[in-house]
């Protein structure tokens, strides 16, 4: 079987969803099969088949622009500016979908909300089935984007998430929460079938054994908290509980391991809590298991999760985990006896949690060695790949081509009358803000390519830098975003909150 994974995400990239995709390659490709990647290139400039197939989207993106300045002033009138950016981008990825030749792929494999559509609209002969990691409108609940956005964008994110649900035949989720959730949102609870996770238990054991440059000092307990430092993982939480601890004369390292929009806010935020001595920040790691085997513990503070990667490869490491009791962690950890579980957003909790540890870390150690075997058996990576497997085969057997298809760019009026008709006010008239910054490059030339991204990681703007590498995006509606600039090999982003009538200001280096 010839398989075509694809996200709208850029890959690789480290941790998530790459790593998920990552895995489930492995595991196809050792039973037997041939899979391929389909995403976006680091930099976001192009939509490739990894190592065969390239599409440039700047061109794509001028005619979808031309397109809806043609169409969205008669059929949609009330459209607001970021449901437009996030509607153009989608069209692009769409059209780029569409200008591949995927003709020798036997099945494709969807792994987000944007692929998803795109996918369904764009190719009509070949099977479809849908994987989905997390909630999206949950997050952006938790990320208080709620509160910034007018009704209408609120009701946009339920419905693309429902109808990327909804409209594959076959769609796999990690765990049971994710189901739940996805028939509380609508969706057909035949259509949604549950297959965990799992991890390549051969490769986890042997990079856990390699060799890392970090040192452990002996009597001192390393609290890890492995996530991307981006709010939804909850970091400032940990800072306050690890600065309570401090104070009260209490032993402890804590190593944070991952990068991402917040790493200058998070370690000013230790310089300011006077934590440097015992929280380092070791960036991006490709080399987690080695790091986890000398680790003590895992806390992983997030706000909102489905099924993170990072606590079954604590429970593989035989390592205690103190977490939140958000989406489908609970599930991971409820009959783990080295498994602590409390509310999100909530310091004091972390503050419990970790103080029991440090008073009996033999205890909880001795429960965690003891939970390692099932953990084994539970996410088995020939498991995950012969579950998986039988679902692209009643994909295969059932086809009879996908309804949804369109063979050249059209709105997708199916979801935007649910959003339109649903009696969701129209928007009224926002006072926005706008953004300046200056990508610093070193000896790399300019122009930059800048690109305006929402908290769910799509593109919204892009802009070229001058020759000195300054750039601006103007009327931008009020709320989070990420601003990531690139020189097409390397790439840096940052959080930038913007704010009704105020300017703010973004560097960056390369």
């Amino acid at each position: 079987m010839k398989v075509l994974l694809t996200a709208y995400t850029a890959y690789p990239r480290i941790g998530g969803r790459s790593t998920v995709m990552n895995i489930l390659k492995q595991c196809l490709e050792a039973a037997g099969h041939q899979v391929d990647i389909l995403a976006h290139t680091p930099g976001l400039q192009e939509v490739y088949i990894v190592g065969r197939q390239r599409v440039q989207k700047y061109p794509l993106r001028k005619a979808v622009e031309a397109y809806l300045d043609r169409t969205l002033p008669f059929s949609f009138p009330d459209m607001t500016p970021w449901m437009r950016w996030r509607e153009t981008e989608r069209y692009t990825f769409e059209a780029a979908i569409r200008a591949m030749d995927l003709s020798a792929y036997d099945l494709i494999h969807t792994h987000d909300i944007m692929s998803s559509l795109a996918c369904q609209r764009a190719i009509e002969n070949i099977p479809i089935v849908a994987s989905f990691h997390n909630l999206k409108s949950k997050e952006w609940q938790v990320n208080d984007q709620d509160g910034c956005k007018p009704s209408i964008e609120t009701r946009y994110v339920s419905r693309e998430e429902y109808f990327s649900v909804s409209r594959p035949a076959y769609t796999l989720v990690p765990c049971e929460w994710l189901r739940a959730s996805f028939i509380e949102l609508g969706a057909e609870p035949s259509r949604l079938h549950v297959v965990p996770y799992g991890i390549l238990l051969q490769d986890f054991q042997q990079k856990a054994a390699a060799e890392t440059e970090l040192i452990k000092k002996s009597g001192v307990p390393v609290l890890l908290c492995p996530a991307r430092l981006v709010p939804i993982k909850g970091h400032r939480y940990l800072l306050r509980a690890l600065e309570r601890l401090q104070r009260e004369g209490r032993t402890f390292v804590c190593w944070i391991a991952g990068n991402g929009v917040l790493e200058q806010e998070l370690k000013e935020e230790v310089r300011r809590r006077n934590l440097t001595e015992s929280v380092r920040f070791l960036g991006g790691r490709t080399d987690l298991p080695a790091v986890m085997r000398l680790a003590d513990v895992v806390v992983l503070p997030t706000l909102h999760d489905t099924s993170p990667l990072v606590i079954m490869e604590a429970q593989l490491s035989g390592l205690p985990v103190i977490s939140t009791d958000v989406g489908g962690v609970k599930d991971l950890l409820l009959d783990d006896p080295a498994g602590m579980v409390g509310p999100g957003a909530d310091a004091e909790y972390l503050y419990r949690a970790i103080s029991q540890f440090i008073a009996e870390p033999e205890k909880w150690s001795r429960r965690a060695q003891l939970f390692r075997s099932r953990a084994e058996e539970r996410w088995s990576d020939k498991r995950l790949a012969e579950e998986t497997l039988s679902w692209y085969r009643t994909a295969i057997e059932s086809f009879r081509g996908n309804p949804h298809a369109q063979k050249e760019l059209k709105l997708d009026e199916e979801l935007l009358r649910a959003v339109f008709e649903s009696g969701s006010n129209p928007p009224a008239l926002t006072e926005q803000g706008s953004i300046d910054g200056k990508v610093y490059g070193g000896e790399a030339s300019v122009p930059f390519t800048v690109h305006l991204l929402d908290i769910s990681w799509v593109t919204l703007q892009t802009a070229k830098t001058d020759a000195q590498g300054h750039f601006s995006f103007e009327h931008v509606p009020p709320g989070a975003y990420a601003v990531m600039g690139t020189d097409g090999t390397r790439w840096n982003a940052l959080h930038v909150q913007v704010r009704a009538r105020e300017r703010s200001i973004c560097h960056l280096s390369l």
